[in-house]
C-alpha cells in the first residue's frame, strides 16, 4: 500500500529537516520508503501519516539499493505501533497456508 507519510529529521549541523514521499511496503514494525535524502543507518527520526496526522519515532534499519535518484530505506518503530496505518496485519505467526485460508473467508 502506498500511504503519504512526512519523514522528519534533525541534521548533524543541528537544523530541521524533512522530505515528503509514500510508502513502498507497510508493516506492524515499520515502512520501506523512497527517500532522496542522505540518512545513515541507525539515525533516530519522525514519520508522520499525513492521512491521519500521527507520528511516530523511528531509526533506520537498513539502506537499500538506489533508484532514480531515491534509495529504499526501511525504517523501524522504536515502540511498537501496530494501530500506526490504521491496518489489520494477518498474525505473524501464521504459514503461508493459513494466512491464505484466512484471506479467502473474505472473498
Amino acid at each position: 500500500m502506498s500511504i503519504p507519510v512526512t519523514v522528519k529529521w534533525r541534521t548533524e549541523d543541528g537544523r530541521d529537516a524533512e522530505e515528503s514521499t509514500a510508502s513502498l511496503v507497510l508493516s506492524s514494525h515499520g515502512a520501506l520508503l523512497p527517500l532522496a535524502s542522505a540518512l545513515r543507518a541507525g539515525q533516530t527520526l519522525q514519520l508522520l501519516n499525513r492521512a491521519t496526522k500521527q507520528e511516530q519515532t523511528c531509526r533506520v534499519a537498513y539502506l537499500g539499493s538506489e533508484s532514480s535518484g531515491k534509495v529504499q530505506v526501511a525504517l523501524e518503530f522504536i515502540q511498537p505501533a501496530p494501530e500506526f496505518w490504521h491496518i489489520t496485519f494477518p498474525p505473524e505467526h501464521l504459514t503461508e497456508r493459513e494466512a491464505a485460508a484466512q484471506s479467502s473467508r473474505f472473498t
